[in-house]
């Protein structure tokens, strides 16, 4: 999104120290504002804002404007010490003194300590920003009449305001009933998160990562860039290997073309098919795309065709086999050159057979780091309270100099008496100093019962999985998921990764399973918890089972037999996972208890009718040929299943359903009394209609039935379903929309692609007045078929129209004034738009392909347009030029024209090859016509992008002006394509000395910079249109 995540091919990136030092950030964001006005709950944007920043653990520091004083000391300091800066532009924004003089420190942090700025365009246009123009205009009138006057700092405000506006933001212009912002504060959130992830410590408490950290750079540092380097780090368990690994890898990802980080090879291995998807994982990483792998030997095969010629960064996390290192990474030709493989183990012996270049052990910690570590985790701070001192040292030192340890057993002390502390210290005297899982086993023993249950469950059956879906499992269970989670958190026998995933540190895992299998370690059945394959066949082989028994998993490569009665004596069976297994018997009074049932490769073609389980949260039945991730309850690659259980509607757990590529046939009627969030059944041919029933469920969000080919009609009473806000039904043959759809008070997204037998179009006579996104793509559209009501729909930001037969299109398309994308690529036989003029938000215009459109009226005066698709609108090429040339292009500042590849216009003065950087005197170059100084830039390249799948690249444009010190860049984007692309650049003044540059991702063959060229376009003294109707052809 911004020129600062591009590669930059530039600089050379090496190994010295320099290259590694990494700021220590005070705050993660700084969050700069204004007053707002608050939306209907109280709250304004940057309340939901901050309030989703901080509840993604993102340490924010947030600055209100609504004082003109100078920013406090606090304020300079808070912005030198974040990492990013999110800077909220409102329209009253400039009106506070105090907001544009910490704008000016910001942008000064961002050349200076290369400080990531992120401006957010709330309720404003970006231009307004740019130019100081509109409400902006205003408030700089008024400070240039107040007593304190400085022109001094007017000028730096301007300056301030110049650069922010030109850098790539979030343009929000309307966010009714919040749905809006929040798709736009989810994008905010993970840019920020992205960027984190490079920065942040992995650890919270990194104490002696930073010497040992160093050393394995210097490792690293010997290596040449024409080497393969691999490098072993070993040690015992809970020592901090991968801690040391993970802390490498995101300080290096940036100087690699690519990375791939695989954890837990050692049991991700042992799963079933576990190499063959550790294979796809790390092909998929490192060629930016999904690949599908069938055995392990055709794995290889392709890590090393694809791989060869790639400068990768890879990291095996966890090996204990050769096996693993073997089907992974095999041998360092198999990667480019520069390349780097790490890999972490507990067995020295297996890097020497690996013969990794050099080794490092990681040994436990000093006694200073283990006091140090240790009272971070005990009392919060690095300094120990005075009367805890005594019993410190030998807390400590029974403890181990363990950094897993050390901080599981100093969490579970924090906030303790000194009575407690005392019995721990005799228990740990109990204790051999190398029994790592008993001194572990003490924190356990401090959880509740509750809180034990949660760990036990997680390390037995969901290290690793969704927090969301643990929550909502533990939740059934009567556990609070939430609060337990948060606990075991808490005492550091858990963490959250940054994919939102529960993962506990194998040792920890291991103590758990120890305490489940030690109360009765000869007789499994016995146990609450199963989960050795051989454990789980002798108990159901013998029916050996128990009442006790609460979650059983078994998950067999070949498919097996088992009779369901051993079920019967397992009334308290909670989680159960069956993959490959086939049950022969009766279901009738089984699994009333159960929550979760993950049955993959399920292999009859329908659900046993005496199938009932009423509690159930979650049905997983995947098949292993396909690989879907899952949230909640759906059924998942179950390609045979033709029915769903008639008793679906006593699930009362149920929230979602996905049963999308299966042969089911109907829906029963007992679905209209689940309570759904979401129903997706796509690509489902045999389903011909939907129940009525599921017109009573009152919950419904969400509703796809894309590619339900024999699909004619949705139900009459489809307008009961008060909450629904997104119907797609693309690919049907649905004729129309039933009447009552106008009863529903939130629909904001409708998608009809591919819908050949529609009859008649969603116009405002549907009630749809708050539709914000309509997709009728592929539908057959001519002339005649647009409803006069359709243009009335006000609401309306996104129109997809591509792929239709009109030849143009009602001049009511200029009553869409909210529209900000327009997609009407592949309409053969569209010969105009209409008057576009009026839709003074439109940022997104995609034409490919109209090969015979020769008039788009008004585009001279979109200011907001961003992006114009035109590759192969051969007959515009012409009048395009001539548009440009007689000067109407000037209203269209940070827009980027995309057509298809054709010589440089030769009205660009001055040309250059590849992506050489040009420098350009407008003093001396400036056109003869330039009266007042004031130049429009205008930039012109052509460009490759080569074949990488799905792969998006990108080319940064910079112009740095070395007089005024103003940046301005963009970015240019695309898949495979040779193409050119026009970029309407900034306004400069005559006299400037201007370079203009390219980035470009580094290390990569297949994104090029061909040629390009740059055009001084003069503009007009009082700066407005000629006195003319202007028509782009």
């Amino acid at each position: 999104m911004d020129s600062e995540s591009s590669f930059d091919e530039r600089y050379t990136l090496t190994f010295t120290k320099s290259s590694w030092q990494t700021p220590q950030w005070k705050y993660d964001v700084y969050l700069n504002s204004i007053h707002e006005d608050p939306d209907r709950h109280g709250k304004t944007f940057t309340d939901h804002l901050y309030t989703t920043l901080a509840g993604d653990d993102i340490h924010t520091f947030r600055a209100d404007g609504f004082d003109q004083l100078p920013p406090s000391v606090n304020d300079l300091e808070a912005i030198e010490g974040s990492n990013i800066s999110i800077v909220i532009f409102s329209k009253e924004y400039a009106s506070s003194r105090s907001c544009l003089d910490k704008l000016v420190k910001i942008m000064d942090c961002k050349k200076s300590i290369g400080q990531l700025v992120l401006p957010v365009f709330h309720h404003v246009d970006p231009s307004d920003v740019r130019k100081q123009s509109g409400s902006f205009e205003a408030a700089f009138i008024n400070h240039e009449h107040e007593d304190c006057f400085d022109p001094e700092k007017i000028k730096q405000w301007r300056v301030a305001l110049t650069e922010a506006g030109n850098l790539a933001g979030w343009d929000i212009q309307d966010d009714i009933n919040g749905w809006y912002a929040e798709e736009f504060i989810k994008d905010i959130v993970i840019k920020v998160v992205q960027r984190l992830k490079r920065n942040k410590f992995v650890v919270k408490h990194p104490v002696g990562l930073h010497s040992r950290l160093l050393y394995l750079k210097n490792l690293v540092a010997i290596f040449g860039q024409e080497d393969v380097g691999v490098v072993g780090i070993y040690g015992m368990g809970g020592i901090g290997k991968t801690t040391i690994a993970k802390e490498f890898y995101n300080e290096a990802i940036l100087h690699y073309e690519h990375t791939c980080f695989l954890e837990n090879v050692r049991q991700e291995s042992k799963q079933f098919d576990g190499l063959v998807r550790l294979q796809e994982r790390l092909l998929s990483a490192l060629k930016g795309k999904n690949h599908r792998v069938t055995s392990v030997d055709q794995g290889i095969d392709l890590i090393k065709e694809r791989l060869g010629c790639r400068r990768v960064l890879v990291v095996l996390d966890d090996v204990d086999h050769l096996t693993q290192i073997d089907s992974l990474i095999g041998e360092s030709l198999w990667f480019g050159k520069g390349s780097l493989i790490i890999m972490t183990t507990r067995d020295e012996h297996l890097l020497d057979q690996a013969k990794v270049d050099y080794k490092y052990e990681i040994n436990e910690l000093n006694n200073e780091e283990s006091l140090m570590l240790f009272n971070w985790h005990a009392f919060k701070s690095p300094i120990p309270l005075e009367s805890f001192k005594n019993i410190l040292e030998d807390i400590v030192k029974y403890a181990g100099r363990l950094p897993l340890a050390l901080e599981v057993l100093g969490s579970s002390l924090y906030n303790k008496t000194m009575e407690e502390w005392k019995n721990m210290l005799e228990e740990l005297k109990q204790f051999a100093p190398d029994d790592v899982l008993e001194r572990l086993r003490i924190s356990f023993d401090t959880l509740d019962d509750t809180e034990k249950d949660i760990f036990l469950d997680i390390a037995c059956f969901f290290n690793g999985a969704e927090k969301e879906f643990a929550i909502k499992i533990f939740d059934g269970c009567g556990f609070f998921g939430a609060i337990g989670i948060s606990t075991l958190v808490d005492r550091c026998l858990l963490k959250v990764d940054m994919d939102d995933r529960v993962k506990m540190h194998d040792l920890v895992q291991d103590m758990g399973r120890k305490v489940v299998w030690e109360k009765f370690p000869q007789e499994p059945g016995k146990r609450t918890r199963l989960w050795l394959q051989d454990d789980v066949c002798n108990v159901l082989i013998k029916n050996e089972v128990t009442e006790a028994i609460e979650g059983m998993i078994l998950d067999l490569s070949t498919q097996s037999r088992f009779s369901t009665r051993p079920f019967s004596k397992m009334p308290n069976l909670r989680l159960l996972q069956i993959n490959n297994i086939d049950l022969v018997g009766s279901f009738r009074g089984l699994f009333k208890e159960l929550r979760w049932l993950c049955w993959h490769r399920f292999p009859l073609e329908s659900l046993p009718m005496d199938f009932h389980p009423e509690k159930l949260i979650s049905l997983d039945m995947q098949k292993s040929n396909l690989h879907v991730l899952w949230r909640h309850t759906k059924f998942l690659g179950c390609s045979s299943l033709e029915s769903l259980p008639e008793q679906l509607g006593d699930w009362k757990g149920l929230r979602e359903i996905n049963a999308s590529g299966t042969r089911i046939q109907q829906l029963p009627d007992s679905i209209g009394m689940c309570e759904l969030i979401s129903l997706s059944i796509t690509d489902c041919s045999t389903l011909k209609s939907l129940p009525n029933s599921i017109c009573k469920m009152k919950t419904l969000n969400i509703l796809r039935l894309t590619d339900c080919s024999n699909i004619q009609e949705l139900p009459d009473e489809l307008g009961d379903l008060e909450r629904l806000e997104d119907i797609g039904v693309s690919g049907t043959s649905i004729k129309r929309l039933p009447d009552s759809i106008q009863q529903i008070p939130y629909l904001h997204t409708l998608l009809l692609n591919n819908c050949k037998t529609l009859e008649s179009l969603p116009g405002r006579n549907l009630g749809l007045s708050l539709i914000r996104v309509l997709a009728l793509r592929d539908c057959n559209l001519s002339d005649n078929d647009f409803p006069n009501d359709m243009w009335n729909l006000s609401g309306l930001m996104v129109l997809d129209l591509s792929n239709n037969n009109f030849s143009s299109l009602p001049s009511g398309l200029s009553q869409l004034y909210n529209l900000q994308v327009l997609y009407a690529g592949g309409c053969k036989s569209l010969l105009k738009l209409p008057d576009v003029s009026g839709l003074e938000v439109l940022r997104v215009v995609d034409l490919k392909y109209c090969s015979k459109l020769v008039e788009i009226m008004g585009l001279e005066n979109l200011s907001s347009l961003q992006e114009i698709y035109l590759d192969g609108c051969s007959s515009l090429s012409m009048v395009m030029d001539n548009f440009f040339l007689q000067g109407y292009g000037r209203g269209l500042c940070d827009s980027k024209f995309y057509v298809s590849r054709r010589g440089i216009p030769d009205w660009f003065e001055f040309q250059g090859v590849g992506k050489s950087s040009m420098l350009i005197d407008t003093d001396t170059d400036t056109p003869s016509s330039v009266e007042d100084g004031s130049l429009h830039l205008m930039i012109w390249v052509d460009y490759f992008f080569g074949d990488d799948g799905d792969k998006f690249f990108h080319i940064g444009v910079r112009v740095d002006s070395k007089t005024s010190g103003v940046k301005w860049d963009c970015e240019i984007t695309g898949r495979q394509s040779v193409e050119s692309c026009m970029v309407l650049g900034p306004m400069i003044k005559s006299g400037d000395i201007i370079e203009v540059s390219f980035e470009l991702e580094a290390h990569r063959e297949d994104v090029k910079v061909e040629k390009f060229g740059v055009h001084l376009l003069p503009l007009p003294i009082n700066n407005c249109s000629p006195d003319v109707e202007v028509t782009v052809v």
